[in-house]
């Protein structure tokens, strides 16, 4: 006891147990120790002041004997701070633990390792619709607490190997009313014994929002099923009689028939021209349902990349002629041979030179190259157009959307072109990209793999 006050001895035995106890404590500790003497001997616990300054814990047990023929009282002492501490600290712990284990969101159960609850949260109760003190009484199997007890006992089972499991099962209310739940469930030390310590999240809006996202998920799927068979018999239906006026206006142009006059034959051109848009639309539409659909395929071939692009030049020239434009090309050399859908491939360059030109005014230019690397090609648009700005260059690529889209749109177009390149560029497994500035062009390129070995 001397060294854990820090008093020698002599100092001590000059001095009595109220000289070393704290002022605050002294009244209790007194009347504490006279009890227990009346009562023949007990413990005391008190606190004392050290040597230093310092408060420590200790016990005393007290007896009232004689010594040398005086009455006297013997008290054995005992340092007991350390294990104050650790009271203090579990009390800490236990506190902790009941504010956790209450204001949780989730049910939480402790049961024996025979399935007896030991104890429930509020939220159990509530979701189960028992009181507690109910609960307290009854065992998980009393009361079919589970919907399928034969596989909550197979995870358990699994549990007292593991010590953690998690699954889903189905509980059941007071009512035999049922709810979906996630439990976690753990084996953990409960008082000094093993116990499982079980939390129970109710599924029930988790489920309810999964099962709206699934039937959202297939409302969408059947809307985009219908639209695309919708569009497609509409295009065909479309098509058969626009290819007639198309196929009749041509034979009225080249006056096979008969002559025409001026007026005449601006007339027949018009609708010559408008019935070519109008298929050109149809088919861009069609293209856009079917691989919406997952319809579309592609038919890959050896093909020269140069003679693709000198006919779409010679299918263009006119075009940039009349506006102006100066439309030119620089071929890599390199790579004269690639193998792709070539169709599409030609859709792909197409699109973006007619947007190029259509986006150019009177004196630009449209340049077409091509860059290859061992196993790419990269074909660039480039133009000296009206230029396009970056909040308008990330919707671009998106169906139906026109970056004019005002009544009095200088340009026109439909919005599906780019939608359908990005398409076509990602099925052969290529990228799309874009670089502009207002007022200074646009360049558009893609790259798509192709056969190293072709040359």
């Amino acid at each position: 006891m001397c060294d854990d006050l820090g008093y020698q001895k002599d100092e001590l035995l000059q001095m009595t147990v109220m000289d070393i106890t704290p002022p605050e404590f002294r009244k209790i500790t007194g009347e504490q120790i006279a009890e227990k003497l009346k009562q023949g001997s007990g413990f005391v616990e008190t606190m004392v002041q050290c040597k230093d300054g310092s408060l420590a814990s200790i016990e005393l047990n007290v007896r009232p004997i004689k010594y040398k023929g005086t009455p006297a009282v013997l008290a054995v002492a005992r340092n007991i701070t350390e294990r104050k501490i650790a009271e203090r600290k579990l009390r800490e712990s236990e506190e902790k633990f009941k504010t956790v284990f209450e204001s949780a969101n989730d049910g939480i159960y402790v049961t024996d390792l025979y399935g007896r609850f030991l104890e429930v949260n509020k939220i159990a109760c509530k979701q189960l619709g028992y009181t507690r003190s109910e609960l307290l009484q009854m065992r998980p199997q009393d009361i079919d607490l589970f919907a399928d007890a034969t596989d909550v006992g197979s995870q358990i089972d699994q549990l007292l190997q593991d010590e953690h499991n998690l699954f889903e099962s189905i509980l059941v209310r007071k009512d035999g009313s049922t709810f979906p739940v996630e439990v976690n469930i753990q084996v953990i030390d409960y008082m000094g014994e093993k116990a499982i310590l079980g939390v129970s999240r109710d599924m029930t809006e988790h489920k309810q929002a999964d099962e709206a996202m699934l039937n959202a998920k297939l409302a969408a799927e059947d809307a985009s099923r219908a639209k695309s068979e919708f569009l497609t018999n509409m295009s065909h239906e479309l098509r058969t009689p626009l290819n007639s006026i198309i196929g009749f206006s041509e034979v009225l142009c080249s006056e096979n028939v008969g002559d025409l006059n001026d007026m005449q034959k601006r007339y027949v051109s018009n609708v010559y021209r408008s019935g070519k848009h109008l298929l050109e639309l149809i088919n861009d539409i069609l293209d856009l349902s079917k691989i919406e659909a997952g319809k579309m395929s592609l038919n890959p071939d050896k093909f020269a990349i140069r003679d693709t692009i000198n006919e779409i030049m010679e299918t263009m020239m006119p075009l940039a002629t009349e506006k102006g434009i100066e439309l030119k090309c620089d071929i890599d050399p390199e790579r004269p041979f690639i193998v792709a859908d070539a169709v599409k491939l030609r859709q792909i360059i197409y699109n973006l030179v007619s947007n190029a030109i259509k986006f150019t005014d009177r004196g630009g230019s449209v340049t077409i190259e091509t860059r290859s690397s061992d196993d790419r090609i990269s074909v660039l648009v480039k133009d000296t157009g009206i230029g396009i700005s970056v909040v308008d260059q990330k919707k671009l690529f998106q169906p139906f959307v026109q970056i004019d889209s005002s009544n009095a749109r200088e340009y026109g177009g439909t919005g599906l072109g780019l939608s359908l390149v990005k398409n076509f560029v990602e099925m052969h497994g290529g990228k799309i990209w874009v670089e502009s500035e207002v007022e200074k062009g646009s360049t558009f390129g893609f790259t798509i793999p192709t056969d190293p070995e072709v040359s």
